[in-house]
């Protein structure tokens, strides 16, 4: 599919929100963190039911903060447009050197609607996120910047990443995974992949692949979703850093 990827424009906040929705609907990070059961798990976007509309709520109050906060702090928000129809097809989040690692201030989150995400995801979202993910990427992070020499905070962080599922598997992913005005920036770009598709994705554009971070052992599926027994075993995030950017362009 032929696409034009540029930076997003204040009119298509909206849309960009619902796209990032779109795309990860049935993710099993968000999944874990949303607290998904099994009858309230999307398997079906053009046929909700009572249960997973619900489910739809919570990740889409959720991606409204992420992308208004990334608004808010100045980080770069591209996104694909398809050059037919003009309809935005797939969007990336990158926050670039300065920002930090944790990706936003408490109070800018507090400002563009966490608790809308919290009534949905309940309290609980707040460890696994900021407890269990956060800690633990940050620190295969650190670490793998500390053993080149190299500052982490100058870098690139790709903080989400998505494609509408309409237009999955046409080639828009990488256009927004190594976009030409990131890669002219000169700085490693680093992200977290949450599906062995992306993983495998990232690994062929040329990241290279540090560790696996396993979350919800004991009470989620691969798929995120809660369960017990031998199925209970959580779901895998992939740690990558792309090193091999241009430098000076």
């Amino acid at each position: 599919m032929p696409v034009t990827v540029r930076e997003i424009q204040p009119s298509e906040i909206e849309t960009v929100i619902e796209v990032l929705t779109r795309a990860f609907a049935t993710d099993a990070c968000y999944n874990y963190w949303g607290n998904v059961k099994p009858s309230s798990a999307i398997t079906d976007l053009s046929n909700l039911t009572p249960a997973s509309k619900r489910t739809y709520k919570g990740l889409r109050a959720y991606h409204n903060t992420i992308v208004r906060s990334s608004v808010a702090v100045g980080a770069l928000i591209l996104v694909a447009v398809d050059d037919d129809t003009k309809e935005i097809k797939g969007a990336a989040i990158w926050n670039g050197p300065g920002v930090g690692t944790t990706d936003f201030p408490v109070g800018v989150l507090l400002k563009n609607g966490v608790f809308k995400t919290l009534n949905t995801w309940g309290v609980g979202a707040l460890k696994k996120i900021f407890v269990e993910f956060t800690p633990a990427a940050e620190k295969v992070h650190k670490r793998v910047f500390k053993e080149k020499g190299l500052d982490p905070e100058n870098s690139w962080h790709l903080v989400a990443v998505g494609v509408d599922p309409s237009a999955q598997g046409q080639g828009i992913g990488p256009r927004l995974t190594i976009p030409d005005v990131v890669m002219a920036k000169g700085k490693p770009l680093h992200l977290e992949s949450t599906s062995k598709r992306s993983r495998d994705l990232y690994i062929r554009l040329g990241y290279e692949l540090h560790e696996e971070l396993v979350f919800g052992k004991g009470k989620i599926n691969a798929n995120g979703i809660a369960a017990k027994g031998p199925e209970a075993t959580g779901y895998s995030h992939w740690v990558l850093t792309k090193w091999d950017v241009p430098k000076n362009q």
